[in-house]
């Protein structure tokens, strides 16, 4: 079983079930969306993949902090696997403290769910 950085399955398996949600294939489109409910359970601070904004070279969640909802942006980098921005209030620097949270769980490995026609973590 291939192992492939958390952010890179994610938006792997957003395109699957794009790809199955275009040709309406929805069997394909529930197991991909299962994938992606089991992968979010891996993102911190309780965060949720934002299915209508996310894409392959996009990724988008929702989480909440104390009292301040932020949206995360996550974007290719050739340099740096990937940027990264926070959006929201930041009362006592809360924006930092999600990006490093975010920076670090999204680099962690996981098995491919879409390794061999699989969907398996």
């Amino acid at each position: 079983m291939e192992h492939i950085k958390l952010y890179a399955a994610i938006s792997r398996a957003v395109q699957a079930r794009k790809t199955c949600l275009d040709t309406h294939d929805l069997q394909g489109m529930e197991k991909h969306t299962e994938t992606l409910v089991r992968l979010e359970k891996l993102l911190p601070h309780g965060a949720k993949i934002d299915l209508a904004e996310s894409r392959l070279e996009k990724l988008v969640f929702n989480t909440a902090f104390r009292v301040t909802e932020h949206s995360v942006v996550v974007t290719p980098s050739l340099a740096f696997d990937f940027h990264l921005r926070v959006s929201g209030q930041n009362p006592g620097n809360v924006k930092a403290l999600l990006a490093t949270a975010f920076r670090e769980g999204l680099q962690k490995l996981v098995e491919n769910p879409l390794d061999s026609g699989k969907d398996v973590l």
